[in-house]
């Protein structure tokens, strides 16, 4: 699932909120334009158009959540989740950075990664061990969702916005293989 034209965003969202019902997750409540916005300029960004809509729509993040089948899938942050902090510092990199592989060192200096990884994103999913998910929310990549782990960061599979990327992980039964483009 790709990055989605914004006139498909109504039906994709319509999609979503049936699909999360139908799976049993609840999902926290709406927020408001002037909820969303105070997080704008607390953090110094704008919000993709896809995300403000489920935000307002559909609701702010869910629990974590135990399937019948016994399978434990960590919820979606709230947008609370968040830290406050300047996201307009853009990510610089533009394909999965592995640093765990890099030869040169210069690269791995703290002002390094401030440099190419900016502010990093909005947090969406926390898997634990440092592995997570957020959406990027400044320069060129934004409105993305992207990976940051404990041994690099880059974007997950080919590129997917906010709903591409929720709605491939919803239908994989929380557990989608956002990796499988770089097998």
């Amino acid at each position: 699932m790709p990055i989605h034209n914004p006139n498909e965003y109504p039906a994709i969202i319509a999609r979503l909120r049936t699909k999360l019902s139908e799976k049993g997750v609840v999902m926290g409540p709406t927020l408001n334009e002037a909820e969303i916005e105070a997080f704008e300029i607390a953090c110094n960004t704008r919000l993709s158009e896809a995300y403000r809509l489920f935000l307002q729509q559909v609701g702010d993040g869910c629990d974590d959540t135990v399937l019948p089948n016994g399978i434990r899938i960590y919820g979606l942050k709230r947008l609370a989740d968040t830290a406050v902090k300047d996201l307009s510092h853009t990510v610089t990199i533009n394909d999965y950075w592995l640093w765990e592989a890099e030869e040169d060192k210069a690269l791995l200096t703290d002002e390094a990664f401030d440099e190419r990884l900016g502010n990093q994103g909005v947090l969406l999913l926390d898997q634990g061990c440092g592995d997570t998910y957020q959406l990027i929310t400044a320069g060129k990549w934004a409105g993305e969702v992207w990976n940051f782990c404990d041994a690099g960061a880059g974007p997950c599979c080919e590129r997917q916005d906010f709903l591409g990327w929720l709605e491939l992980w919803v239908d994989s039964d929380f557990d989608a293989d956002f990796f499988k483009d770089y097998k």
